[in-house]
């Protein structure tokens, strides 16, 4: 089977341009219903860190054309560093979970904490079901990054700022406090930090968790890895790319696979890799087509970014990618590409150079 070619793409906004100056970081937040209505998670404030940072989210039922009005996630308490959220998932029963993050002057425990919430009716209510009993030295875990129905148990990946450890939790929709499970896959002692924010898919056909590791330090390669729905099994190697401080997001249709990677500093650029599962399972390079969706810096950024961040989903045969991009003014907006796949026999071809007039790099502004 060949990889799949980009037929055409279709842009939007997806966070509502109403003044709020950040709306950002889709990553680990993108999931769909059994019956096809699509969320999408973001933190928005008035900067990249402030005490008014709050976790939201928006839905989609004609497949990421139109977005709702933004609901808050979980309930929204004071806190240093504002709250945030980096993991939203929906169960087999379309039950939505979240771990909300309330980020205090430092992440000692008693000052941040994890908490899991779950929504029964899309997100219009949510219930505190968990305070995440994950530590080390006192210390809480930087991110509970993605979070995916894997198994039958929902699965989110974690890491810690000062360590090279990570790992991943697992619990029963039906019982979270009594099934509560964190697995370790990589001690601490190696590079700080040095690979982080893992991403979450479930790969049906393999009955085995897939993803990606953000690579934090130069000479440290962006990382695809695997993972039986146990815990067990873990194996991790270079992804076709390596871009510095993005998440690589990952899904799965079948045999086609798809990640998403974004520059955050310079240019912003969002890029899409199309593979078979041959190709993934080579755990190579080879096979891979990179496609350019975006430019998501008006200018470079000099210190803190907003940009990039993409996450990925399949949405019937379509292939939803969503990201931030950042304004000269330091102002940010989360955007949507739907792309059309088919299949060709040739090699792929770039959203970019397709001769569908929607198929153009999208740049901050919403224009084309």
């Amino acid at each position: 089977m060949t990889a799949p070619a980009t037929a055409s793409v279709r842009l939007v906004r997806v966070s509502p341009d109403d003044g709020v100056a950040t709306s950002a970081w889709p990553q680990g937040k993108l999931c769909v219903t059994t019956a096809g209505r699509v969320f999408q998670g973001f933190n928005r404030g008035s900067a990249h860190v402030s005490a008014d940072k709050a976790p939201v989210l928006t839905w989609s039922d004609d497949a990421g054309a139109t977005w709702s009005e933004p609901l808050t996630i979980g309930t929204v308490e004071p806190h240093a560093r504002g709250t945030d959220c980096w993991a939203l998932g929906v169960d087999a029963d379309d039950v939505l979970w979240a771990i909300v993050r309330g980020r205090g002057a430092t992440s000692a425990v008693g000052d941040t904490a994890h908490t899991l919430w779950s929504s029964a009716d899309a997100g219009l209510s949510w219930s505190r079901r968990l305070e995440l009993p994950v530590e080390q030295d006192g210390f809480v875990p930087e991110l509970f990054h993605d979070l995916c129905l894997a198994g039958g148990r929902m699965v989110s990946g974690y890491h810690f700022a000062d360590s090279s450890r990570l790992g991943f939790m697992f619990f029963d929709p039906s019982d979270p406090v009594g099934t509560f499970e964190a697995v370790d896959v990589v001690p601490d002692g190696g590079p700080i930090c040095g690979h982080c924010e893992p991403t979450i898919a479930w790969d049906a056909s393999a009955a085995r968790i897939v993803g990606g590791l953000r690579s934090q330090a130069a000479g440290i390669p962006t990382q695809f890895f695997e993972l039986r729905p146990d815990g067990t099994g873990f194996a991790r190697w270079p992804a076709p790319d390596t871009v510095l401080y993005s998440p690589l997001p990952v899904a799965v249709r079948g045999d086609v696979f798809a990640a998403a990677l974004g520059e955050r500093f310079t240019t912003g650029e969002v890029s899409l890799w199309l593979g078979t599962r041959a190709a993934f399972d080579a755990r190579g390079v080879a096979g891979w087509t990179r496609h350019e969706l975006a430019q998501a810096l008006e200018a470079p950024v000099a210190g803190a970014s907003e940009s990039g961040v993409p996450a990925l989903a399949f949405v019937g045969d379509d292939l939803l990618v969503t990201w931030s991009a950042e304004r000269a003014d330091g102002s940010s907006a989360v955007f949507a590409a739907r792309l059309e796949l088919g299949s060709m026999d040739d090699a792929t071809r770039s959203a970019r150079e397709s001769d569908d007039a929607e198929s153009r790099v999208v740049r901050p502004g919403g224009s084309s």
